[in-house]
């Protein structure tokens, strides 16, 4: 027995090539097993042995497959070849999908020679792609947008989580800044949106919360987390109810505005004013969270939306104008700036220019500007450009019109000339009608003048019979 396992073992140590080199194999390998009607497939080919010689083609499903690309040596699927001094060889072919289902790729007539020409033994390998259309490739994505689990760390949400509720609301302590919002998707092939660590202010704060499916189709949750206020001040504008901010950080400062105070219900708010504009800022919270200026008329006691446009040249405050400055022809559209819509006045619906008439918060100067919405840039109306061609055109018209009447004129002088032309005509017909009368009848006196002589004559002739 002994004797047995040392004959093996001396076998293996010095006779190694001889054995792997009676055998090879070719594998087939893909950078995906499926593909979409349309797209390219790679796909490596190995070779593996120690032979003298090999002799193989790569045969695949022609129906469903188109080859595009290939490093094999002959007709892009065949390789033959000598000396495999390397253990192994690699190439790469590409095919493109060209209709649904499996599409099988395969060795076919592998064959692998040793020193001796003799025959060896090959191993084939094969790869199966699952070609499928675009519509089969999303009815496969997953649809599930739905959350498992959502919270607000150290609060309760009211009502309790469901996936199939979608709006939530939280109460926070009275000077919390920042919340921790944690989610968590039923599939994982979905991704998630709005978690964290989320600022919040004084009054409702919407946060929205979006899942999105495998399939791109999205889901919001929304939770509004309501920060209570010690002493909350509200006004409601246009039956809608508003909440003063009271925290100066939470406001935006336009360029030329500084801060200050105002006085509401006896307690002092923080604000902003501009000496150019001559305006008074406060900030005011809808019931939705969204937070926007607002100037604070105090003689009034109104609030209008501070809608400051900024272009590259200038800043400019729409104001409500007078009808008697907009120039004919404009009427009352939306100019689209900056991913915002202007309440413009064009000359035409489609033009991509407007007017609109506002305060330069930086010079405080009052115009109409022309808005270029394409090019973002902004300058004083000119109207007096404007009053020069109108002059022009009205010139053009009446020059117009006096040719208009001139030809007029013209055509009436040959048409009185023609008529009385015509009526002269008629009556020298007239009288040459007369005039043929007249001698007809004098003929007729002639002729039978004339039969009476030969008649008188006649009897004289035989008078003298």
């Amino acid at each position: 027995m002994k004797k047995f396992f040392l004959i093996v073992i001396f076998s293996i140590m010095f006779f190694p090539l001889s054995i792997f080199a009676e055998s090879g194999s070719i594998s087939i390998t893909s950078s995906s097993s499926s593909a979409v009607v349309g797209s390219n497939i790679k796909v490596n080919v190995a070779i593996s042995s120690n032979a003298e010689a090999w002799d193989f083609t790569i045969g695949y499903d022609k129906a469903k497959l188109r080859l595009v690309n290939s490093t094999m040596e002959s007709e892009g699927v065949t390789s033959v070849g000598t000396s495999l001094t390397n253990s192994s060889r690699n190439y790469t072919l590409t095919f493109k999908a060209i209709d649904s289902g499996g599409a099988s790729i395969y060795v076919s007539d592998g064959v692998l020679y040793s020193e001796n020409e003799s025959v060896l033994s090959l191993s084939k390998g094969s790869k199966t792609i699952n070609v499928i259309t675009e519509e089969e490739l999303k009815q496969s994505f997953s649809s599930n947008n739905n959350l498992s689990s959502l919270s607000v760390v150290g609060y309760d949400l009211n009502p309790s989580f469901d996936k199939k509720t979608l709006k939530y609301t939280v109460e926070l302590e009275a000077e919390t800044t920042d919340i921790t919002v944690n989610a968590a998707v039923e599939d994982s092939k979905a991704t998630v949106t709005g978690t964290g660590n989320i600022a919040v202010s004084d009054g409702n704060n919407n946060i929205v919360i979006s899942v999105t499916a495998e399939n791109g189709e999205v889901k919001k949750y929304e939770i509004n987390a309501v920060v209570l206020e010690l002493d909350p001040i509200k006004v409601k504008i246009n039956n809608k109810e508003y909440t003063f901010i009271r925290k100066k950080e939470l406001l935006s400062i336009p360029n030329g505005y500084v801060e200050t105070t105002v006085n509401i219900d006896n307690v002092e708010i923080p604000a902003l004013h501009s000496n150019v504009t001559k305006f008074t800022l406060v900030g005011l919270k809808d019931e939705k969270g969204n937070i926007n200026l607002y100037i604070y008329d105090k003689d009034k006691k109104t609030y209008t939306l501070y809608n400051e446009i900024k272009f590259k040249s200038m800043s400019i405050l729409p104001l409500d104008m007078k009808m008697s400055l907009l120039p004919k022809g404009y009427v009352k559209s939306d100019l689209s700036y900056d991913g915002k819509k202007i309440v413009a006045y064009k000359y035409k619906s489609s033009s991509k220019f407007g007017l609109v008439y506002g305060l330069n918060t930086e010079t405080g100067d009052k115009n109409l500007y022309m808005i270029d919405s394409v090019d973002g840039t902004v300058q004083r109306y000119n109207g007096e450009m404007i009053k020069s061609l109108n002059n022009e055109i009205n010139m053009y018209k009446m020059v117009i019109i006096g040719l208009v009447i001139l030809d007029i004129l013209f055509l009436i002088i040959l048409l009185i000339v023609k008529i009385v032309k015509k009526k002269k005509n008629k009556k020298r017909n007239s009288n040459l009608n007369i005039d043929e009368s007249s001698h007809e009848k004098l003929m007729k006196m002639i002729e039978k003048q004339k039969k009476k002589n030969e008649k008188k004559s006649l009897y004289s002739d035989m008078e003298k019979l």
